[in-house]
């Protein structure tokens, strides 16, 4: 059974070479995120699952009408805290003006908060961690609220502990157990959520490939992993 998925894993990565060929050829930062795939196992060192947290961006069609994919967005996916938040205003303002003829029904709801803390919450719980979720921050954040909001869901509601860090700090602070597993400040880390690194902006040194590195090595869970990110 080993052998039989080491030689899948290695046709799966062969195909993924195939199909990112032009832009690992012709762009740095693809090809840099291809070397830590690679480096860190490849097909073969993924973890067996993956968290998802996406968002999908639409735009108006003028000549259809209808609103058509333009965008998924796999890594750093904001504002589902804010936007749940403008949501539920709009809907305190319809109660509160009180106008006759006002109908909830016709405001959409937005639980993309307590959806994004439940799944970034179970995925922590299936890899058994009694430590903490890591999340990956660009240095002097400016949407810290978007991003607070969401750990103060997990906490509440699941009672799940996260701790905020730039690549840089996690470079400097972090390291493998010889079990695989990633150690932070002390912490074990069963899930890694980014809110940066998708920008050649977040890698100004070779401290933060290896911190990259690092995490793709260890055996925690990623919102995304690089190969979803890839």
């Amino acid at each position: 059974v080993s052998t039989s998925f080491m030689a899948l894993g290695s046709k799966v990565s062969a195909m993924h070479r195939q199909t990112l060929g032009r832009a690992i050829k012709n762009d740095e930062f693809t090809a840099a995120l291809w070397k830590v795939y690679e480096e860190s196992g490849g097909q073969e060192g993924r973890v067996n699952a993956e968290v998802a947290v996406l968002r999908s961006d639409y735009m108006l069609d003028v000549p259809s009408g209808l609103p058509l994919q333009v965008e998924v967005n796999t890594v750093s996916t904001s504002f589902m805290a804010l936007g749940s938040k403008v949501s539920a205003m709009h809907r305190h303002l319809a109660v509160w003006t009180g106008e006759e003829g006002d109908d909830l029904d016709s405001i959409p709801e937005n639980d993309a908060l307590a959806s994004a803390a439940d799944i970034l919450a179970q995925g922590w719980k299936a890899t058994g961690s009694k430590g903490k979720v890591l999340m990956v921050v660009q240095p002097g954040e400016r949407n810290i609220f978007d991003q607070r909001l969401i750990s103060q869901n997990m906490f509440e509601n699941h009672g799940v502990r996260t701790v905020r860090a730039t690549l840089a700090e996690i470079n400097a602070e972090g390291s493998l157990s010889a079990a695989g597993s990633l150690q932070f400040r002390g912490d074990d880390i069963g899930l890694v959520y980014f809110r940066a690194g998708y920008t050649p902006n977040d890698y100004p040194t070779d401290a933060e490939w290896s911190a990259r590195m690092l995490i793709e090595k260890s055996n925690a869970l990623k919102s995304p992993s690089v190969a979803m990110h890839l």
